[in-house]
């Protein structure tokens, strides 16, 4: 568990171990807290009061995450803290706090479910890609600047609540899409 504002964990002269089935959890409490760059398994933003986390980098390639992003309430997650757009890769996104991507043109890739029923995800002009092997359920009011379906072996998507996409693309494979 990490508690601290500003930048409570940096990792460019040390090698960041995950272990496997591992959560780091950030806990900064109502002041600005970065999010180091290094490959998490789960990552959880869990703040007591309203706290904003910032991207310092891409988790995506070899910063990918190998399990899931949990943002919680209270929690905003910013993908363009500055000038420049970053990506998320994770199994399971759970969103009950906001993934804020308004002026972004991020990429989130995500190989699990998504659920935002508990929380908002603003797309801007972000690009959001699930492609897991397999059956994936989207739940939660969201509207999608661009959607990529891509899911193989004849997975079904299944939207359990009220969406908006603007650009829809389905590649690779049969696909059976449902709207619940």
């Amino acid at each position: 568990e990490l508690t601290g504002t500003g930048t409570p964990l940096t990792a460019s002269s040390i090698s960041f171990e995950k272990g496997t089935g591992s959560t780091v959890l950030y806990t900064g409490t109502t002041t600005a807290t970065n999010i180091a760059t290094v490959a998490y398994n789960n990552l959880t933003l869990t703040p007591t009061g309203a706290t904003t986390y910032n991207l310092t980098g891409d988790l995506i390639t070899t910063n990918a995450m190998t399990g899931n992003l949990t943002i919680n309430a209270n929690a905003t997650l910013d993908v363009r803290p500055s000038t420049t757009d970053y990506s998320i890769t994770c199994v399971d996104m759970t969103i009950a706090g906001t993934l804020d991507a308004t002026s972004a043109a991020s990429t989130f890739t995500v190989s699990g479910n998504w659920d935002s029923r508990a929380g908002t995800f603003t797309a801007g002009s972000s690009t959001v890609t699930f492609n897991k092997n397999g059956s994936q359920a989207i739940s939660g009011t969201n509207i999608f600047n661009i959607l990529i379906i891509s899911t193989r072996d004849n997975g079904t998507v299944s939207f359990t609540d009220n969406t908006t996409i603007t650009t829809l693309t389905v590649t690779a494979g049969a696909y059976n899409v449902s709207l619940t």
